[in-house]
């Protein structure tokens, strides 16, 4: 996984959308999976949060290094209305265990040795 740190110089503007959704300075945050942390649904072109490079998919891990698995929509808000440090997770992008397994698939995929002879 692929980690994300982001300071904010100053607090992200943050609009609750519906039981499963906050908007945070033009990102959509949902709550997907019960005690999963929240993910990102949608980035608003142009807004502070797509100028990061965050992407649909990245998970939001960490507020102020507080763990944001099990929180609930509400502390969520609390959290982030007084952020100054956010911290994402990119699944699937690490490039040391997925680029690994990619090796070896490479690896065991070498042609066999010609036949003697031929």
């Amino acid at each position: 996984m692929k980690v994300i740190q982001i300071d904010l110089k100053q607090p992200a503007k943050i609009e609750p959308v519906d039981e499963d959704i906050i908007t945070m300075a033009g990102c959509d945050l949902g709550f997907i999976m019960p005690g999963n942390p929240p993910q990102v649904l949608q980035i608003e072109q142009g807004s502070d949060m797509a100028s990061f490079n965050l992407r649909t998919d990245d998970v939001l891990v960490g507020v102020d290094g507080r763990d944001t698995r099990g929180v609930t929509k509400d502390e969520l808000g609390k959290l982030l209305r007084a952020a100054s440090r956010l911290t994402f997770e990119r699944p699937g992008e690490d490039g040391g265990e997925e680029e690994a397994k990619a090796q070896a698939a490479r690896a065991s995929e070498k042609p066999a040795p010609a036949a003697a002879g031929q």
